[in-house]
């Protein structure tokens, strides 16, 4: 058996890799499954089955086949057969469709306890799967399939990564993949943190506190939510400034 990888849409030629010699009352086939496909003897036209009349060109001289716009019902065996006194099977080629590159697309993003949860859907081909990802994990919530189930379907994941949530598409001939950075689907209040920190500091030195310095303080909490994971640079919000503001001064 020998495989053969194509993407959806585009044609492929079957060949039978060696020289096929009809005898008397012998005829070559190529069939789908149990399904005829295309049949020809020495002396007669070529016969293509209803099902395949304008999606195949048969090459008498060689016995290819090309099978023309692939989609997804196409994937499976295609074996060329000579039969006569006794049938024998000359190749079968076991088409693949490679994964097509799927789409990302965020449905929803929000802060909870500090953290940023993200809903996302990935979808490839005729298959969904939506899953909610927080600063460490991702985990699936649905999913949707349209269409017969195949022993072919790719398997569509949502995972994190380097932090990037990414969807991967794949079978097992190939893959492909969408990502999204997380620090772009969060919106960061460390903007508006360090402006205050700036804020408190000036009127530290207007009203010449005495206390200790509230500066340094802050500047140490920056490099703690730092050096920590993205979710904690969210965890101060404009009430929550504006208490400490208070406190302060």
């Amino acid at each position: 058996i020998f495989s053969v990888f194509v993407l959806k849409g585009q044609d492929v030629r079957l060949d039978v890799q060696e020289n096929v010699q009809l005898k008397e009352l012998e005829f070559f086939k190529w069939s789908f499954g149990s399904a005829n496909i295309v049949r020809c003897t020495d002396t007669l036209p070529v016969r293509v089955s209803p099902g395949y009349n304008n999606r195949v060109e048969f090459y008498k001289g060689n016995f290819s086949l090309l099978l023309k716009n692939i989609q997804e019902g196409d994937s499976g065996p295609y074996t060329a057969v000579v039969s006569g006194d006794k049938e024998k099977t000359i190749i079968v080629h076991q088409l693949v469709l490679q994964v097509e590159p799927p789409v990302l697309t965020v449905d929803s993003n929000s802060t909870v306890n500090v953290t940023c949860n993200v809903t996302v859907t990935c979808r490839g081909q005729n298959t969904s799967v939506t899953s909610s990802c927080n600063s460490r994990t991702c985990s699936q919530v649905g999913r949707e399939r349209r269409g017969a189930e195949t022993s072919t379907v790719p398997l569509l994941s949502v995972y994190l990564a380097g932090g990037s949530i990414i969807c991967n598409h794949s079978n097992q001939v190939s893959w492909a993949n969408d990502t999204k950075e997380r620090v772009e689907l969060c919106p960061m209040k460390s903007v508006g943190f360090m402006a205050l920190i700036g804020f408190v500091c000036q009127k530290q030195n207007k009203y010449k506190l005495t206390a200790p310095s509230y500066c340094s303080k802050f500047i140490i909490l920056i490099q703690l939510f730092d050096s920590e994971d993205l979710s904690f640079k969210y965890v101060l919000d404009f009430y929550s400034w504006f208490i400490i503001l208070n406190k302060l001064l």
